[in-house]
């Protein structure tokens, strides 16, 4: 009866888990769904802002925030307090381009077309990224007997929904300078999606370089406190962003005014209204409420990573964002004007939709990783309850949610069979 009893216990909890990460994932796809909403504002339109001025915004508030967090480690007595990065910078050389881009970009092409071709571009970068440059391995299928990669297929299909978006747009809207004016943002869009693909592989190419020169890249559990917390989503890692945003912005902001000030001087003595402003009275709100929501985004959709484990969380995240935005341009702003467009861009948009959630599934199992990792290292002799402490060691997602498992050797090939939250009961095997 007390072991029934326990049994609820711990199942009660595995739900509860997956009910705050799924919460969590739901706020994080609504507010980063949400934050290009005000850059396409009645308002903000008027005064036709310089992208550089509405990104100071949003890096602003993405400063102030990131380092609410290191506040929050020094009032709780949290010991590192703070740990610069340099890699925080770099992340930035990649944000803030995609932001200029996604700017100059929503106006043009809509908040919903650009949220999808932003989306699918950096869904199959990062793909290429992690698969062709930091060399992770893809799953294989067994179709009649051999051993195919179905990802290419996968790219192949998000680049023909993507590719369908932008056709269903360009032909919903009448002109030449209409649709030049929708070829120009999705080019900008696809930009935009390069950059973020590079700001996040800025992330992980730093966290594995660092373990590389600290050499605990091998086993993870002996990298000291100060490694991870430099690398801490909710601590050093978003103040050191935060720097590194609102440095490439003044930077960039310094740049645009020497444009001005040095190559257009003349026009400038004519034009004065050319030159970069700030637009405080007008910009101030939509320019906030931009920056805040992509903070909140960034902040929840991160912890339902953290609490739910990237195979579950990360599509989820896309794909409530990428709903979020869709519907404000089409409720919303009534950015495809007719009703068949209309259910042709949601048929395309669900398309593009499935298949990066499918492209986010061909990387090879982070558990069955983990365990390859262990079975070389103690000889192929480990115990399923070893592997499962080796996991917790390594804070891996995926420990808290495994329930049950073994683990076996065959000939060359390693076996792992495990029950979870997270994947429900599946096997795995790979080649030692």
């Amino acid at each position: 009866m007390g072991g029934g009893g326990a049994m609820q216990v711990a199942s009660s909890m595995v739900q509860h888990a997956d009910s705050l990460a799924l919460l969590f994932s739901l706020l994080g796809g609504f507010f980063m769904g949400a934050y290009p909403v005000p850059i396409k504002a009645p308002s903000v339109l008027k005064v036709e802002p310089h992208p550089v001025i509405f990104q100071f915004y949003k890096s602003f508030w993405v400063f102030v925030t990131g380092w609410l967090f290191v506040v929050a480690r020094w009032w709780l007595a949290l010991s590192p307090v703070y740990i610069f990065s340099w890699w925080g910078i770099v992340s930035a050389l990649g944000w803030i381009p995609s932001g200029l881009c996604t700017i100059t970009a929503v106006p043009l092409l809509g908040v919903g077309m650009c949220v999808a071709v932003t989306t699918s571009t950096a869904s199959v970068l990062s793909f290429l990224v992690f698969w062709l440059v930091l060399g992770e391995n893809m799953k294989e299928h067994l179709i009649f007997g051999h051993k195919v990669y179905v990802a290419p297929v996968y790219l192949i299909c998000i680049i023909l929904g993507s590719a369908g978006l932008v056709y269903v747009t360009r032909t919903s809207r009448s002109g030449t300078a209409a649709s030049r004016q929708a070829s120009v943002g999705l080019l900008l869009a696809v930009l935009a999606g390069g950059f973020s693909a590079v700001q996040y592989g800025a992330v992980n190419l730093g966290r594995r370089s660092a373990m590389r020169a600290i050499g605990c890249d091998e086993d993870p559990s002996t990298c000291p406190d100060e490694f991870i917390e430099e690398f801490n989503n909710f601590g050093s890692w978003m103040a050191s962003f935060g720097i590194g945003a609102m440095l490439v912005t003044m930077l960039t902001m310094a740049g645009a005014y020497g444009k001005y000030a040095l190559c257009e001087r003349d026009d400038l003595d004519k034009q004065p209204s050319k030159a970069p402003k700030l637009h405080l009275r007008t910009l101030l709100l939509p320019g906030t409420a931009a920056g805040l929501l992509w903070c909140s985004g960034n902040f929840f959709q991160t912890a339902a990573v953290v609490r739910g484990g990237n195979a579950v969380m990360l599509p989820a995240n896309q794909a409530i964002q990428l709903v979020t935005s869709g519907a404000f341009g089409l409720l919303y702003y009534r950015e495809v004007p007719n009703l068949r467009s209309a259910i042709c861009w949601c048929f395309l948009a669900l398309w593009t939709l499935a298949f990066i959630l499918l492209l986010s599934q061909v990387r090879t199992n982070p558990v069955l990783d983990t365990l390859l990792l262990d079975a070389n290292r103690f000889g192929k002799r480990i115990s399923f309850a070893m592997f499962v402490l080796s996991m917790r060691s390594m804070d891996s997602d995926y420990s808290d949610l495994i329930s049950d498992g073994n683990v076996s050797f065959k000939h060359e090939e390693v076996v792992v069979q495990v029950s979870s939250a997270a994947y429900g009961s599946e096997m795995w095997t790979r080649r030692v």
